[in-house]
């Protein structure tokens, strides 16, 4: 599993609970990106922890 799929998971979940068509676009993209960015971070993190064990 990709961390494209993780990202795109988390997507489709936040869209269908922060309620897309109430709030508009603003709030579950902003939401989507913050999340997307500390996945991605975290993801990096792990992958230089291994690489200098």
């Amino acid at each position: 599993m990709g961390i494209t799929a993780v990202i795109f998971l988390l997507v489709m979940l936040l869209l269908d609970i922060g309620g897309f068509i109430a709030h508009g676009v603003s709030y579950p993209l902003a939401a989507v990106l913050i999340i997307g960015y500390n996945v991605v971070q975290a993801y990096v993190i792990r992958l230089v922890a291994r690489r200098r064990h």
